[in-house]
């Protein structure tokens, strides 16, 4: 037979005991249990066979209003004709039979019973009346819950400036990445704040939880009339979204509107926002740490007594997400892709969340923009450097422009982040910890994850071409330390990292009196002033082309849509474009989703329009295009690879 254990508080273990002990006890929704065979303790309304002990709200009924009027008053209409005389009926019946306001009446014993009439009106309006649940009593229910979301929606933004925040990036989320930050009262999670960046627009997305439960989801969905890094970029549309979450669904939703969306569309949106929301919660939830025993045993619960055959050995890596006692919840993945889970003995690892770089003895820098003023300097781009981004913001801002090795700039501002990184100080090989796989890493090469193990020994990550992550041990005198530091361009208003960058020091020329640039790299005294003005020439037509971009950005922008081989076009083109479709498919062995044809506004002249291929993906757009460019009749005006669009000019 079936024994469970549950926890009323989440720490006193009672049990175990019979699913008939267990109905005695009387426990709730909420109540942690765990019985053989599962992984971990669950709430008691996740487990199938035990739904049946809890029993929902009942509605409050006035036994003066006992009457035929106000019974079928709350009875829907189906059921009006059929249940609206049952209980006048009976009550006058017993009446009748008694002739006195008490009965007798006599059970198999012999046991004489007296029943007054309050007795059977309550029996009889919890055999007749609870059952009869409508619409209207359970709106009311819902009115309420949605009255409570906003309480507590109201309650965290109030709170927020006291909650401890955590901030993480979301780079592989979006085309221009994205940021995740996270809320917390002391140890609980509040609220989530996730920001996806695109070129034409942004997506925020707000997570609140209460008591770990999800209860409210805010989205916004910004839209700007032309890229968000142009100059004059505005928001032309806002699309917001409220979904309102009762035990993990969806009770209501309003769109951008504010009207309520069909419950119908519920299913499909209420499982993305669910699964949406427990990702985000792991991601900032979960804590990294390194085996640090021998072995380190997996137990099927946070007790000793049950123990596991499977283990992790000194080095390993895992995650964890809550703890128990001196046990965590444990998950682990080996090289060959086979996740692990289960509870470890906090004994066994070292927390490495509390083990900060700062055992190297560096003192962080306050994160800081410095303007220059008149100390600002010019810096030479290193030559092996090429396309090397810009941003608009330091880190993590959107790209805006290009450079390449060679090219001169002034640094008018630095910005000083917060935290130093770690660079290898010699070309170096290392074999991974878990598969002892070999790779190689240059000088300067920067470490991942970097985590005190040991005296003067480090825990890191590299990575591969392949993305592939290498977990290795690396000695301290091995590698280097240096600050993020980023440079802001003058020329180009924008942010570049710094070491990207020599700074070029000037000296005074003995003969004139005036100051020039000492460049270790000018060869037989060439003059500098002639070199910067080839260099001008080139940053000029870098420039120059990046304009031509913007201007041909905002063509784009401006064109309306004139046939295509989707939809239903007059005259032959549609039967054109369908056909030419069908031939590119064919011919190119790619998946091309449409074709079309644009015009600016009013210009119904066919050889000034664009025609637009639009692809599924980013890699059968390449295809296509390399394809084309060895056509000297076509011209390649524009591409939008966000939208993996190729605009020619026809």
């Amino acid at each position: 037979m079936k024994k469970y254990y549950y926890s009323s508080n989440g720490i006193d273990k009672n049990g175990p005991v019979t699913l008939e002990e267990l109905k005695q006890i009387k426990i709730d929704p909420k109540t942690m249990v765990w019985f053989e065979g599962l992984d971990n303790w669950v709430n008691a309304e996740e487990i199938k066979e035990l739904n049946s002990l809890f029993t929902s709200p009942k509605i409050n009924l006035n036994k003066k209003k006992l009457n035929k009027k106000n019974i079928t008053s709350t009875v829907a209409n189906s059921k009006k004709k059929k249940r609206k005389w049952v209980l006048p009926i009976v009550i006058l019946s017993l009446i009748i039979l008694s002739g006195t306001v008490r009965f007798v009446l006599k059970s198999n014993n012999s046991v004489v019973q007296e029943i007054s009439v309050e007795e059977i009106e309550n029996e009889l309006e919890n055999k007749y009346i609870e059952p009869l649940k409508i619409a209207e009593p359970e709106n009311s229910y819902e009115e309420e819950i949605i009255s409570d979301i906003r309480e507590k929606f109201e309650a965290v933004n109030y709170n927020i400036n006291s909650y401890k925040k955590v901030k993480k990036d979301l780079m592989d989320e979006s085309t221009e990445g994205g940021e995740l930050e996270a809320y917390f009262k002391k140890e609980e999670l509040k609220k989530i704040v996730a920001s996806y960046y695109g070129e034409m627009g942004k997506l925020i997305k707000e997570y609140y939880f209460w008591d770990n439960d999800l209860f409210f989801v805010f989205t916004q969905e910004y839209s700007y009339d032309m890229p968000m890094y142009m100059d004059g970029s505005k928001v032309d549309k806002i699309d917001e979204n409220r979904y309102y979450v009762y035990n993990d669904k969806i009770i209501r939703w309003l769109d951008p509107n504010k009207e309520k969306v069909g419950k119908s569309k519920f299913i499909q949106k209420e499982t993305e926002i669910l699964q949406n929301a427990k990702t985000l919660k792991q991601n900032v939830e979960k804590k990294q740490d390194v085996i640090v025993a021998d072995k380190a045993y997996f137990y099927l619960n946070p007790d000793l007594s049950s123990i596991k055959k499977t283990y992790l050995i000194k080095g390993d890596k895992f995650t964890y997400t809550n703890s128990d006692n001196e046990f965590v919840n444990a998950t682990f993945t080996n090289s060959k892709g086979v996740t692990t889970n289960g509870w470890i003995l906090e004994s066994t690892f070292l927390d490495l969340e509390s083990q900060s770089v700062n055992n190297l003895n560096v003192k962080e820098k306050n994160q800081v923009i410095r303007e220059l003023g008149t100390s600002s300097f010019r810096i030479n781009i290193n030559n092996n450097v090429k396309n090397l981004n810009i941003r608009n913001n330091p880190v993590n801002g959107n790209i805006i422009a290009k450079i390449s090795g060679g090219e001169i700039y002034t640094v008018i501002k630095i910005f000083e982040a917060s935290k130093p990184i770690y660079l290898l100080k010699y070309q170096m090989s290392f074999k991974d910890i878990e598969t002892g796989e070999e790779i190689e890493k240059p000088a300067d090469y920067k470490l991942s994850n970097l985590r005190l193990i040991g005296d003067d020994l480090f825990y890191a990550e590299v990575f591969n071409t392949d993305n592939k992550i290498y977990k290795i041990y690396i000695e301290k005198n091995n590698f280097k330390i240096e600050y993020n530091n980023w440079f802001y361009l003058k020329e180009l208003k924008g942010w570049m990292y710094s070491k990207f960058g020599e700074k070029i020091v000037l000296r005074k020329d003995p003969i004139n009196n005036k100051d020039i640039d000492n460049q270790t790299k000018i060869e037989k005294n060439t003059v500098l002033e002639t070199e910067t003005k080839d260099t001008v020439k080139d940053r000029e037509n870098k420039m120059s082309d990046f304009n031509k971009k913007k201007e041909k950005q905002k063509v784009i922008f401006s064109l309306e849509s004139w046939y295509s081989s989707e939809r239903n076009s007059k005259g032959v083109f549609l039967k054109q474009l369908k056909s030419s479709k069908k031939q590119i498919i064919k011919s190119y062995n790619i998946k091309l989703k449409e074709i079309v044809i644009y015009r600016t506004p009013g210009n119904y002249n066919r050889e000034e329009s664009f025609t637009a291929y639009i692809f599924n993906n980013i890699t059968d757009l390449k295809i296509f295009k390399e394809m084309t460019s060895t056509n000297e009749n076509v011209e390649l005006y524009y591409e939008n690879l966000e939208k993996h669009i190729l605009y020619y000019i026809n």
